[in-house]
């Protein structure tokens, strides 16, 4: 089996999801011939109008060129635009991947006139463009039930013919729980006191992740702790708004906690390990790997709802789900940390998410369209 995938180059979640996936399809047999698209960089009207032209048309030329490869696979609704729009000379099945909405958001009041008009332009067209993918697409993949489910409420009248289920995964060997004297070495790396609450924030940088809120959360976290917390906030070097970065910077500078910035470190695993939790106040997700790494290294991850993040949380525990209180979340964070029995479902959560698994499920799908 040979597939063409079309992949966005952006650093984060989404590519590092899709290369260890491409690993265990390897694992399977199978031949993959990948190609890059460039990721928006500059969301002024034009700029976005022509990325959305170039991306379209170098993905339908990849496509014929490779028409030989019987499936496209791509990530990003521009891909599978272009692969859909050659299908009737390259007859070739094309497979969506869903890893996160790249749905402009909404127009606020505080834009003007002028802006709202364009961001609201942006939205009609991507809106419109996956309502014509999803109807089109051979095979949609998303990583659960209440991605899917949050989907067809989201574009209810348009009809997705064929669905497959394929979990995120978790890469064993790179994330596991270390030993205390471990921990105390890492720590002593970065120059964090041994005793330290570590509170790790792990995200792109952008308004919808909520890192403000994140923050300002281990800040009211402290007034309820007998340990001094320190924040340690990473994010990756490409991907992030610039703009939002600056606002968590300045946030920082008048910030009455420790903390420790650091951009696209090469062992993310060592900063959940020397970490005693995850925070994420983010508002939007489809399957985080920040969960599935924190749990394989034993360390729990706290969520606010989100319409699909709880429902995870939910199969481990539902105290990692923080309530709108912020003592009681305060509280349910400091007790979870300490609670054995929940570091052990962790570790459970991550074992049984495998990209093996993942690329199994994939690859069935794919004969299952041959």
């Amino acid at each position: 089996m040979s597939i063409l995938a079309l992949i966005e180059t952006a650093k984060g979640g989404e590519l590092q999801a899709t290369e260890q996936l491409f690993t265990a399809m390897g694992q399977e047999g199978v031949e993959i011939t990948s190609y890059p698209l460039t990721p928006l960089k500059n969301t002024g009207m034009f700029p976005f109008l022509s990325w959305i032209v170039r991306s379209t048309v170098r993905s339908a030329h990849l496509s014929f060129i490779n028409r030989s490869c019987p499936f496209v696979y791509s990530t990003t609704y521009l891909g599978v635009l272009g692969a859909l729009l050659v299908r009737p000379f390259t007859n070739q099945r094309v497979i969506f991947h869903y890893h996160g909405s790249r749905i402009p958001d909404q127009p606020t009041a505080d834009l003007s006139s002028l802006k709202q008009l364009s961001q609201s332009l942006k939205r009609r067209l991507v809106v419109l463009l996956h309502h014509f993918c999803l109807r089109k697409v051979d095979l949609f993949c998303v990583p659960s039930v209440a991605v899917l489910e949050s989907l067809r409420k989201e574009f209810s009248n348009t009809h997705i013919r064929k669905t497959a289920l394929v979990p995120n995964g978790v890469n064993l060997n790179t994330f596991h729980a270390v030993q205390d004297g471990q921990r105390s070495e890492l720590r002593k790396q970065f120059h964090i006191p041994k005793n330290s609450f570590v509170c790790l924030i792990i995200s792109r940088m952008n308004a919808a992740k909520r890192i403000i809120e994140s923050v300002e959360f281990v800040e009211a976290l402290q007034r309820y702790s007998r340990r001094q917390a320190l924040v340690l906030v990473a994010f990756p070097d490409q991907g992030n708004d610039a703009d939002y970065v600056e606002k968590v910077q300045q946030r920082l500078r008048h910030f009455e906690v420790p903390h420790l910035a650091i951009q696209a470190h090469q062992h993310i695993e060592h900063l959940y390990q020397l970490s005693d939790c995850v925070i994420s106040h983010s508002e939007r997700e489809v399957f985080p790997l920040a969960l599935l790494e924190a749990a394989a290294c034993g360390i729990p991850y706290f969520a606010v709802h989100n319409g699909t993040t709880e429902t995870y949380l939910e199969q481990i525990d539902p105290d990692l789900i923080l309530p709108s209180s912020a003592q009681q979340a305060a509280r349910q964070v400091l007790a979870g940390t300490h609670r054995q029995k929940l570091l052990e479902k962790m570790r459970t959560f991550a074992a049984s998410h495998s990209w093996k698994a993942s690329a199994v499920i994939l690859h069935q799908a794919l004969l299952k369209l041959s």
